[in-house]
């Protein structure tokens, strides 16, 4: 250990399911076994609170020095001007070992304010006994993709699809893949937002009958977060739901015993799906970056960061890491890692932590039918507009 590495430091991290805690906890131990008076201290807001928690604190001068964040949220914070810019604290060597095209995620303003740590897209999750009993097989198109939905509901039993109506992927997620699948962009070429377009609306419609016409999904979407989400799949109440491959190891751990299979997201007007990748961050106001950039450095170590992502069921952002056969001989994490191609990032814009909130509200609103979908749009656009401007 170098003389000036001592002290301590406070990661923030996601604990994405219940294996996250031990693994990380291994992580750190194995750095301070290696750095004798070293000291990681180890923090976990829930999901869904992390990122109004992770701003509250850093705004009261009581942030972490390292966090991890999601990647649209890094915009946000380098606009602030609260997060270095990687380049200038880590060497040139680390950053070579990244997947270049998946290390362009974490850019913003031609700076490296995120180093990407993990990297995914979203496929469809198929209970294939569900299909198999009502005589259906996964739909290609979300025009098909209706009846397929219908003839799997079997309310209070089953239903055809578990939807996520609550938390921070209530827009982020949901609302993106009917939105890209219909054509629409969220900002146009001026840089306007423009969710409340034509295919916005086209969305919104859609994802509204789902809930309110042809009433494919759980009872109290608005009040379904992920968690809630995943666990009507894994309990075997939901024919159908779209996430990410984390899914893979909870079925796993949860629900072995559950047949299942992973398809690409049905089409609209073209296929489409969210790649995501989540971003370490540093803060300007640590008072030991010289540790804080060391143990990152020992996080990307192909042994750790193979670790890491392999535990979440996630795909790796090292290029020594993604040739491991723990990655390579998975077929079920395969089907997401030969969807990327499709893949469209949230983009990378300081209002887009604001347009998820708007964005959100509008799509609750449809579905406790208190607004039409252009209305609700036209509201989300005009409040982000007002915020932000």
């Amino acid at each position: 250990m170098e003389d000036s590495l001592h002290g301590e430091i406070t990661l923030w991290y996601f604990e994405y399911e219940l294996n996250s805690k031990a693994d990380m906890e291994y992580i750190v131990a194995e750095y301070e076994k290696q750095n004798p008076g070293v000291t990681i201290n180890l923090e976990s807001p829930p999901t869904d609170q992390f990122h109004d928690r992770l701003v509250t604190a850093v705004g009261a001068g009581d942030g972490p020095d390292l966090s991890m964040v999601a990647t649209a949220w890094m915009t946000e914070l380098a606009d602030a001007g609260v997060i270095l810019d990687w380049e200038s604290v880590i060497s040139k060597s680390v950053i070579d070992t990244f997947i270049q095209n998946i290390l362009i995620t974490g850019q913003f303003m031609n700076k490296q304010y995120g180093l990407p740590y993990l990297a995914t897209s979203r496929g469809m999750f198929i209970n294939t006994s569900i299909y198999e009993k009502a005589g259906v097989v996964p739909a290609q198109t979300w025009d098909d993709y209706v009846k397929v939905a219908q003839a799997t509901t079997n309310a209070p039993d089953t239903y055809g699809l578990a939807l996520q109506g609550a938390g921070v992927e209530n827009f982020a997620a949901w609302f993106l893949y009917f939105l890209w699948s219909y054509g629409g962009q969220v900002f146009d070429d001026a840089g306007e937002l423009v969710i409340n377009s034509a295919a916005g609306v086209n969305a919104l419609t859609y994802m509204g009958n789902l809930v309110n016409k042809w009433k494919v999904t759980q009872p109290d979407v608005t009040a379904t977060d992920l968690p809630d989400q995943l666990n009507l799949f894994k309990s075997g109440k939901a024919a159908t739901t779209i996430t990410g491959p984390w899914l893979i190891g909870i079925m796993a751990n949860d629900a072995p015993d559950i047949e299942y299979s992973v398809v690409p997201i049905p089409r609209g007007t073209a296929s489409a799906t969210l790649g995501v990748t989540d971003s370490l961050v540093l803060f300007k106001d640590s008072d030991n970056i010289d540790l804080a950039v060391d143990f990152t450095r020992f996080f990307f170590t192909p042994p750790i960061h193979t670790k890491w992502v392999s535990g979440r069921g996630m795909i790796p952002v090292i290029q020594v890491s993604a040739k491991d056969p723990v990655f390579t001989g998975n077929e079920k994490l395969k089907v997401f890692l030969d969807m990327l191609p499709d893949a469209k990032f949230a983009p990378m814009d300081p209002r887009w932590t604001r347009i998820m909130e708007e964005g959100g509200k509008a799509l609750q609103a449809v579905y406790l039918g208190e607004s039409g979908p252009q209305e609700a749009l036209d509201k989300a656009v005009a409040n982000v507009n007002r915020m932000t401007k």
